[in-house]
């Protein structure tokens, strides 16, 4: 996996990767790549808004490192492994078996999207906020297990950290109902009635609620409504690796 991914260090920026470059650097001091307006602006989809921790990221990297590609690069791959160990963790918990949560998190680091995902910086908000997203719920289930509020509060970090980062995050209200019903067998009712499932989801449900807001006055810069394209991100993160190990659960 390392030499696969070592190829990637030494490509340089694509056009897109200076266009996120833009929006970073002119957005001034790092406290103003994170202010309300810009928070406010993202969320309801207005053109040109990048997500606020996407935002804040480049300032801070740019600042660092300036246009030293090898050091994105290398945050990217980071992020991938962590989760893949964050993958190894959770399907470990599920399976009780070691070698199969190993192989789950293999599958990961050496599946098309995840190293087509590394090869750009730009992209650097998707696998940021599905590391998030997965991290919400792996914190989600120890708790839901242990019952320890770190664990809780935990889940409540990573799920704003993720939609902060990108509309992958719209898919963790799904995440926590497949994984309580796979643990418990519970109906969606009794699962969508708990006040613990609705403060996790708060995040995600915010988000989809501005974007809807934010499509009655104009469209995405993908040309298409704010709450269409995450809905597009929420169905093909659905089809990525985490989502298949939870389908494979289920079925053994």
């Amino acid at each position: 996996c390392l030499f696969l991914y070592a190829s990637i260090v030494d490509q340089f920026f694509t056009l897109k990767d200076f266009n996120v470059f833009y929006h970073s650097v002119t957005c001034g001091i790092p406290a103003q790549c994170f202010s309300v307006s810009s928070i406010v602006n993202y969320l309801l989809g207005v053109d040109g808004a990048e997500p606020p921790l996407v935002t804040l990221y480049f300032s801070i990297m740019y600042k660092l490192f300036w246009l030293n590609q090898v050091m994105y690069h290398s945050v990217s791959i980071a992020l991938n492994f962590a989760m893949a160990f964050t993958v190894f963790i959770f399907t470990k918990k599920i399976l009780k078996k070691t070698m199969l949560a190993g192989f789950a998190g293999f599958l990961f680091l050496v599946s098309a999207s995840t190293f087509q995902s590394t090869s750009s910086i730009s992209f650097i908000g998707v696998i940021a906020s599905s590391l998030f997203a997965f991290l919400s719920l792996t914190f989600y289930a120890e708790w839901y297990s242990k019952r320890k509020l770190v664990f809780y509060v935990l889940s409540v970090v990573a799920s704003i950290a993720s939609i902060l980062f990108g509309a992958t995050g719209v898919i963790i209200p799904l995440l926590l109902v497949s994984y309580t019903l796979l643990i418990e067998r519970k109906k969606v009712f009794d699962i969508l009635s708990s006040i613990y499932f609705w403060i996790v989801s708060i995040p995600s449900l915010t988000y989809m609620l501005f974007q809807a807001i934010g499509t009655v006055t104009h469209k995405s810069t993908l040309g298409m409504s704010g709450i269409e394209s995450g809905w597009i991100v929420f169905v093909n993160t659905v089809m990525s690796i985490p989502s298949v190990v939870l389908g494979e659960n289920m079925t053994s």
